[in-house]
């Protein structure tokens, strides 16, 4: 299951192209507030475009949480609009067939424009498709105090450390074993949270013996 920060996220990331999913299935006429049509967002992004909770599972928390929060009639709204979704999930790879572009790529439409006009067309596409796909997360062994890595350690694999900085000790959470943060940080291993890419600062300022530099980003665990 996601958790609380990586539903938010998710569900920022995805609204863009989760509103339009929106419209033509509000079987119960009326007008909706704002906070109503918001409702289904989260829920939408978790059903369409998240892993984790079963579908009927997050239809049942988002009416909950409306019927609780805001009133039975919104609730049923929000029901009805997600049971919609959940029928014809065998088929949501085609939901944006017909969709505009920006839609697809799940980019604000202003970007989408500000991208093409500055990278063309091919690469601001490469780039949105790139950023559609879900990130490693990446460890680097402490080196201050010197840390050995373990024999065996599951969920884990060693990657090559970046050019900038050939002597980082760099690993990677290996997806295919589903082992969490928390199981890798239990074996009393020194790690840190660190994508390789945040190593090119340092590497920029190339700091020499006897400097005095203050890092105002510096915190155990990135």
């Amino acid at each position: 299951p996601l958790s609380g920060r990586a539903y938010v996220y998710g569900a920022m990331r995805v609204t863009g192209a989760a509103d339009p999913l929106v419209p033509g299935r509000e079987t119960i006429p009326g007008e909706r507030p704002p906070r109503t049509r918001r409702a289904p967002r989260g829920g939408l992004a978790e059903i369409v475009f998240l892993s984790g909770v079963p579908a009927p599972h997050v239809v049942d928390a988002a009416t909950s949480f409306v019927k609780r929060r805001h009133s039975p009639q919104e609730a049923g709204f929000v029901n009805a609009c997600l049971r919609s979704i959940c029928a014809e999930l065998d088929n949501k790879d085609h939901f944006f067939d017909d969709a505009p572009e920006h839609i697809r790529l799940r980019l604000p439409e202003i970007l989408w424009s500000r991208w093409q006009e500055h990278y063309g067309k091919d690469m601001a596409t490469a780039i949105a498709e790139a950023m559609l796909q879900q990130a490693d997360t990446f460890l680097r062994l402490r080196e201050y105090p010197p840390q050995q890595p373990p024999k065996e350690l599951k969920g884990i694999v060693s990657v090559e450390p970046p050019e900038w900085d050939p002597k980082a000790k760099i690993y990677k959470l290996d997806r295919k074993a589903h082992v969490s943060i928390a199981e890798v940080f239990s074996s009393n291993t020194k790690f840190y949270i660190q994508d390789p890419a945040t190593l090119l600062a340092p590497s920029f300022l190339a700091p020499r013996p006897g400097e005095i530099v203050a890092d105002l980003c510096a915190a155990p665990g990135g």
